[in-house]
């Protein structure tokens, strides 16, 4: 690829090239593909028609009209109200940042007449909507019949990580969705062999890192799979090192412009600065006010998460626990089903070798990147982001299908459809049993309880982690009330920042068990502090 930005000429690309020993008459059921039914291999990219478009919009429509009415109304509690709330401001969340997620989230809260909040939780759902579009895509660019590969994406949105990811603002699906977003481009490159596709591709790649560091991991796969890739795409190219540094160029982009939303937003005007309300109480970086070699250090701190350097590295018996809480989240509970469950994706990412090994290659990035992740990271819980092997282990999934499917090729079509309007019933029965919003609950009664517009004057209101978006929300989009001043900090630390408040009237958002000196009344939904004599 002598140019990443110059569309190589389809006669250019070979398509059984000796490089890539597969082609689409060497597996039995891939012998004379039905371009309206499927994609074979990666050899095959027709267009999506008619009868693949609306099995995927019936399949998009459906989870949304489950997901819509469950979505909370306005700002949330924990990480899913911060995201909305530095998405409404543009603020900075806990580190990483998550600089471009809050800035297209910012996009969204645009829309006029709106709840600010409400509308990023839907920017969100509408990435997870995109993320599950691409693993039908991918499914059927591999040779699964459209329905089943439908079916299969919502498999995939029954599983509880996936779904309490949908119903609530978080930054795990649009995190995912540019890694998708990366995976199917590259794969449509190692085809069609144009450049645009491998910028883009690197590109999507560098968004998703600059909001998910561990998106790192992955890195060793993309550049395998570009390589397998563009020894295809350009046989003859005796410099893909230069090539490769372009697109490399092009994947740093997203990461330099985090850097520079960072550096520009830290700040004391910034409605809502987490770097600033951690040196407060810390006092771990430098002050703010200490000129542009401060900031750098501030933002390089945050941007590299130092935060969170205590839950990196394990132990082996960390590892073997870290493992057994994964196979729990699969309900794999018993030996016979995760031996059932790891053979069918065994077989499945056998077949995604053979018909596509750019394809297999991410995949299996994805997979090893996300474990090698959870195992060196001891947090637990939605931290330990797996949705990436979850979406990668789904496609291969739906890849072992084939085998069964392809020598019934006369009725994979309907075996298809039956399967997906099965799935659709049990998506509409199953969601009532699956929890609202379990990470990030809907604040919308808490706010109006607390009514901060008729706070006394010059209040103060401390808060902990779960309510400090709602309170900032409340403050500065919901009132306007700048003469209130927040204390965001663990409770034992409460008392420390208010001995520097004077007499002003305080409040606690939550019973503060830790803090000394202060008698605590209820106030509406609030704790009035005051202080002890």
């Amino acid at each position: 690829m002598t140019d990443p930005g110059r569309s190589t000429p389809a006669s250019r690309v070979p398509i059984n090239s000796a490089r890539e020993p597969f082609a689409a008459d060497s597996e039995p059921w891939a012998a004379r593909p039905d371009p309206s039914l499927r994609s074979t291999t990666c050899d095959a990219w027709p267009r999506i028609a008619l009868p693949q478009a609306l099995p995927i919009l019936l399949t998009l429509v459906a989870i949304g009209a489950v997901v819509i009415p469950r979505l909370p109304r306005g700002i949330c509690f924990n990480d899913g109200g911060e995201l909305q709330l530095a998405a409404v401001t543009l603020g900075i969340t806990h580190a990483p940042g998550y600089p471009i997620l809050a800035f297209l989230g910012y996009l969204a809260t645009l829309m006029p007449g709106v709840d600010p909040a409400y509308m990023v939780s839907l920017a969100c759902l509408g990435a997870g909507l995109a993320t599950i579009a691409l693993c039908i895509l991918i499914q059927w660019r591999l040779g699964v019949t459209i329905g089943v590969a439908c079916a299969v994406a919502l498999v995939f949105v029954a599983h509880s990580r996936t779904w309490i990811n949908l119903v609530g603002p978080e930054v795990y699906t649009p995190t995912l969705m540019f890694q998708a977003g990366s995976t199917y481009l590259l794969i449509r490159y190692a085809r069609l062999g144009r450049g645009r596709d491998a910028v883009l591709s690197a590109v999507f790649f560098g968004v998703a890192f600059a909001n998910r560091p561990p998106v790192l991991l992955t890195l060793p796969f993309i550049v395998m799979a570009w390589w397998s890739a563009n020894r295809r795409v350009e046989p003859t190219n005796t410099r893909p090192w230069r090539s490769l540094g372009i697109l490399a160029a092009w994947a740093l982009l997203p990461t330099v412009s985090a850097f520079g939303y960072l550096y520009v937003r830290d700040t004391r005007s910034t409605p809502y600065n987490y770097i600033e309300l951690h040196d407060i109480e810390f006092d771990l970086v430098p002050d703010i006010d200490g000129g542009a070699l401060a900031k750098l250090h501030r933002v390089f701190w945050h941007v590299s998460a130092r935060e969170f350097d205590y839950a990196m590295g394990n132990t082996l018996a960390g590892v073997w626990d870290k493992l057994v809480w994964f196979r729990r989240e699969f309900f794999l509970y018993e030996p016979h089903n995760l031996i059932i469950v790891l053979i069918l994706i065994s077989i499945g990412a056998v077949i995604v070798r053979r018909r596509c090994p750019v394809a297999f290659i991410l995949l299996a990035g994805m997979i090893v990147s996300s474990l090698v992740f959870i195992c060196s990271y001891r947090m637990w819980g939605q931290a330990a982001d797996y949705l990436p092997l979850l979406w990668a282990a789904m496609v291969s999934l739906g890849a072992s299908t084939t085998v069964v499917l392809g020598t019934h090729r006369r009725y994979s079509g309907t075996i298809g459809l039956v399967a997906l309007l099965g799935m659709i019933v049990f998506t509409f029965v199953d969601a009532k049993e699956r929890p609202q919003s379990l990470l990030s609950p809907d604040a919308t009664a808490f706010v109006a309880e607390m009514d901060m517009a008729t706070l006394p004057q010059n209040s103060v209101v401390c808060v902990a982690w779960p309510e400090t978006p709602v309170i900032f929300y409340a403050k500065h989009i919901l009132t306007r009330r700048d003469d209130i001043h927040i204390v965001a900090a663990a409770t034992a630390n409460w008392a420390r920042q208010l001995e520097a408040l004077g007499d002003r009237p305080m409040f606690g958002a939550s019973m503060n068990t830790e803090i000394v000196g202060y008698d605590q009344t209820p106030y509406r939904n609030l704790w009035r502090l005051t202080r002890q004599p």
